[in-house]
C-alpha cells in the first residue's frame, strides 16, 4: 500500500504482529514478524481426537486465498492428521463458507463418516454452531467441534468449545519487547514464533 511504502522510505522501525504481509516486490522480507506456529496446537488437538476414539477427522480451512496464516494451518493439519489418522481418513474443505455452504459441508462430512471437525477460522466455527443448532445437531454428540482462536464466546457456549489458542497475549508481549529493542538499541531483531496451545473442553465427545 502507499502508506506502507511511505513507512519504508522513512526508514522507520517496522514490525508485523500476528500477520504476514506479502509484497509483490519482495521488499518486506527483512521486516521481523511475531506470529503463532500452528503445529503444536494442531498436533495436541488431533491426538485428543484420536484418544476419544475417532478414526477420521475433518478440517475447514477458512478463506485461505488471501491469508498465508490460514494456508499454513491447512498444510500443517494435512501433514499431522495424515501422520496420526492416515491420509485416507483425513477430509479437508479448503474454503470458508456462508451458512448455506456450511450446512452442505457438515452433511458431506457426516456422509463420509466424519464426526470430529476442526475449524481453522473462528467465524466459520460460529457458523457451524449456528447451523447445528438450527438442524438439531448436538455439539459433542452428533459432531465434535474444535476451533482455532480462544475467543470468549467459545468459553461461554454450551457445551464449551475446545480451541487452539494462538496465545495472543504472549505474541503481544514478545512483540513489544522486540520493538523496544529496535527503538532503544537501533538493532535488527529476528522474527519469532509463539507455539499454539490446545485447550480441551466439552465440545469434543467420544466417538
Amino acid at each position: 500500500t502507499d502508506a506502507m511504502r511511505m513507512l519504508m522510505e522513512q526508514h522507520l522501525p517496522l514490525m508485523f504482529m500476528d500477520r504476514h504481509v506479502e509484497s509483490r516486490t519482495g521488499d518486506l522480507t527483512h521486516v521481523p514478524v511475531v506470529d503463532s506456529d500452528p503445529e503444536q496446537g494442531i498436533r495436541e488437538a488431533l491426538l485428543d481426537v484420536k484418544q476419544h476414539g475417532f478414526c477420521s477427522v475433518g478440517y475447514v480451512s477458512g478463506p485461505i486465498i488471501a491469508s498465508p496464516s490460514l494456508q499454513e494451518r491447512e498444510q500443517v493439519f494435512r501433514t499431522v492428521a495424515s501422520e496420526i489418522f492416515g491420509e485416507e481418513h483425513v477430509f479437508v474443505e479448503s474454503t470458508g463458507f456462508e451458512q448455506s455452504s456450511c450446512a452442505s459441508v457438515l452433511h458431506r462430512m457426516i456422509s463420509v463418516g466424519v464426526k470430529a471437525l476442526i475449524v481453522g477460522y473462528s467465524p466459520d466455527a460460529l457458523r457451524v454452531m449456528d447451523v447445528m443448532a438450527r438442524e438439531g445437531l448436538v455439539i459433542g454428540s452428533d459432531i465434535s467441534l474444535i476451533s482455532f482462536d480462544d475467543v470468549e464466546i467459545f468459553r461461554l457456549a454450551t457445551p464449551r468449545i475446545s480451541t487452539i489458542s494462538q496465545q495472543v497475549q504472549r505474541i503481544g508481549r514478545t512483540s513489544a519487547a522486540l520493538f523496544l529493542d529496535m527503538l532503544e538499541h537501533n538493532v535488527d531483531v529476528q522474527s519469532q514464533r509463539v507455539e499454539t496451545m490446545y485447550i480441551p473442553r466439552e465440545s469434543l465427545g467420544n466417538a
